[in-house]
């Protein structure tokens, strides 16, 4: 697959996506309908390209700890600049969490993993970020426990 090429820019897109499950795909806004592409984000990604801005939001505890390394990899290898990341620390044993909850890391502890693979945080955009979304009502609590951004050192 060749993201960098229709998909990726594209005259309907100027960014592009991954998602596992066809569906969300199909059932995609059509705006960014086509720019989404099916991928496997624990399969390694050879393809050389770099985006300014990576989020990635609501997948990190979902990843089988066997797999972290190839995630962890292909974060890295495709953040040009920016990530934003969420990684929950809420267990399936907690009430709150669903099963697919695998990898879930107390905050300390992402941050530890992170900065073994490269990225630094960046406080002072994390916490600006945090800042204005309790303006928003419709945005999502437990983001607010575990939204950080990183940049690539």
């Amino acid at each position: 697959r060749d993201w960098s090429s229709d998909v990726c820019s594209s005259d309907l897109c100027d960014s592009c996506g991954i998602e596992y499950f066809e569906y969300h795909k199909e059932n995609a806004n059509n705006h960014v309908k086509e720019c989404i592409n099916i991928f496997d984000i624990r399969d390694r990604i050879e393809e050389d390209i770099k985006f300014d801005l990576v989020n990635c939001t609501e997948v990190a505890e979902h990843v089988d700890p066997r797999f972290l390394d190839i995630f962890l990899d292909n974060l890295k290898k495709i953040t040009g600049k920016y990530l934003i990341l969420t990684w929950s620390s809420v267990y399936p044993e907690s009430l709150d969490a669903p099963p697919q909850h695998v990898s879930c890391l107390y905050f300390n502890d992402v941050e530890k993993l992170m900065t073994t693979w490269g990225f630094e945080l960046d406080k002072d955009k994390t916490k600006k970020f945090l800042e204005e979304s309790s303006k928003y009502r419709n945005f999502y609590g437990h983001w607010r426990e575990s939204l950080s951004i990183w940049r690539v050192k």
